[in-house]
């Protein structure tokens, strides 16, 4: 089930949220011409901002709920 992220720039790369429930986190993106460096092999940019992002919706799920 593909969910909405509401990030621009996100959204520019075409990074999508999967799946998220607690302590999980997986993103989808279709790997284009565009994510590629001149080696042919996807920006490091593309993948530092993959991580981030995975990084900070599993931090989220964790997060303390309000009392």
């Amino acid at each position: 089930m593909k969910n909405e992220i509401a990030n621009p720039l996100l959204e520019d790369l075409g990074i999508e949220l999967m799946e998220w429930r607690e302590g999980h986190c997986e993103l989808g993106l279709d790997v284009a011409p565009r994510h590629l460096n001149r080696r042919g092999r996807l920006q490091g940019g593309v993948a530092a901002t993959l991580l981030d992002v995975q990084g900070s919706f599993k931090r989220a799920s964790r997060a303390p709920g309000p009392e």
